[in-house]
């Protein structure tokens, strides 16, 4: 379950929801969305001044709860709490169509050692050579690519994002978006790489 700050207070439509479907963007996979219970009332473990404090959050913030082995926004699209974007539809009739799918393999992404060097009055000029390299500049063009080719494959096929080769551009466009981040390797089958100009 989560908890939506002002969802019901703040949107009459939502009057009574008490379940949303909930995904990250990016939205991938069919098992990227989560239908999960929304929290109306106050939990009986939870003090009345903490659940005062929680209603006075505004509308657009997500509540996680905690606790569980893996964290609920891991379970949802392989996302975090760093900045992440999601989507909450309170649709019931969206709502009520959306099924629970098999949870994806998902390939562990090693972290990468943090540098601990400090960048000093340099940061500015270093940030720009980062943001100029033609590699980081064709890695930026390659998402795009791998995104538009997966939206493609899905589109045509009758089977849409379970389409296989939908689903391996799909996974390979997160890797891309990731590379930046831990400089995990892009896995893109042999037989979709010309269709995202590669070799």
């Amino acid at each position: 379950s989560i908890f939506v700050p002002g969802l019901q207070e703040h949107l009459s439509a939502c009057e009574g929801t008490t379940e949303v479907l909930v995904t990250r963007c990016p939205c991938v996979q069919a098992s990227d969305g989560k239908r999960l219970r929304v929290v109306t009332e106050r939990p009986g473990t939870m003090s009345e001044a903490d659940w005062q404090a929680l209603l006075q959050r505004p509308l657009g913030e997500l509540i996680f709860p905690r606790g569980s082995a893996h964290a609920l926004p891991e379970r949802i699209a392989e996302g975090d709490l760093d900045g992440d974007l999601y989507w909450v539809c309170w649709d019931a009739s969206l709502v009520a169509s959306a099924k629970e799918e098999p949870e994806v393999e998902r390939t562990e992404t090693a972290e990468l050692p943090r540098a601990t060097a400090e960048l000093g009055s340099a940061w500015l000029r270093l940030a720009r050579q980062h943001m100029l390299d033609p590699e980081v500049l064709e890695q930026r063009n390659l998402i795009g690519r791998l995104y538009r080719a997966a939206e493609k494959r899905a589109k045509s096929s009758h089977l849409g994002l379970r389409d296989p080769d939908a689903q391996a551009l799909f996974r390979a466009y997160v890797q891309c978006i990731d590379s930046g981040k831990h400089g995990n390797e892009i896995d893109i089958p042999q037989h979709l790489r010309k269709e995202v100009g590669l070799k």
